[in-house]
């Protein structure tokens, strides 16, 4: 790259590097970042460490960086995200029914890559990119289920009481096997936070400086990630 004529980039991050244990009421662009890192899974690790390489080379060489941090992507056939809780047989386990999810569909993402691409004013910038925190899991997991015509059973489960679990779980593992123990992303408190923590997701510096807003809601993108073939 060094040796062609680029000198713009727009690199896709995601929301997983900001620290969710530490953040408040609200996560944007100002949340701290982890610095626990391998605390967490290899999405997050790969994430992390995707930005500081970019930021380094784009520094070392003056290029033109952009930073987008996208919420939980969804659309086409990728529709089960994290934040949804857990399937085990007929029965679905959602951790906070009512939490609000980063949500960001494959094609309003796009859209704003493109739309950071051609903005100067998104020059130097972090933004994160999410199309709505007005969707909540349960309404989310329903319309999954229904449009997917899966049965099942759906088990609301209060959010403290799961980081709860995962603590208690994450104390034993402690005690019986020290810091070699070895927990599921689910029994992990850093990693339960940052699936499932209820908080509000901003994005309104990317509408701000970008003059973004996402070219189709909820529902149409429903109706896209769902269309039958004809």
């Amino acid at each position: 790259m060094v040796r062609s004529s680029v000198k713009r980039i727009v690199h896709v991050s995601s929301l997983v590097v900001y620290d969710w244990a530490r953040t408040g009421k609200i996560m944007d662009e100002d949340t701290p970042l982890l610095n626990n890192l391998y605390e967490m899974g290899a999405y997050t690790i790969a994430k992390s460490w995707q930005e500081r390489i970019v930021l380094r080379y784009a520094k070392a060489h003056s290029l033109n960086l952009s930073i987008m941090r996208p919420g939980f992507i969804w659309g086409g056939k990728q529709m089960q995200i994290a934040g949804m809780g857990r399937s085990i047989g007929r029965f679905h386990f959602m951790f906070g029914p009512l939490t609000r999810l980063p949500l960001c569909h494959v094609i309003n993402c796009a859209d704003c890559l493109v739309h950071a691409l051609e903005k100067s004013t998104a020059v130097g910038e972090v933004f994160n990119v999410v199309d709505t925190d007005d969707i909540r899991v349960w309404r989310y997991v329903i319309e999954f289920l229904r449009r997917n015509d899966r049965a099942g059973v759906v088990v609301p489960i209060p959010y403290r009481v799961g980081l709860g679990v995962a603590y208690s779980a994450a104390l034993t593992s402690r005690i019986s096997f020290g810091r070699q123990g070895k927990l599921p992303s689910l029994l992990t408190p850093a990693r339960f936070q940052s699936q499932f923590k209820p908080i509000r997701f901003s994005n309104r510096k990317v509408m701000q400086v970008l003059g973004w807003t996402p070219p189709f809601n909820f529902d149409q993108c429903l109706d896209l990630s769902f269309r039958k073939p004809t």
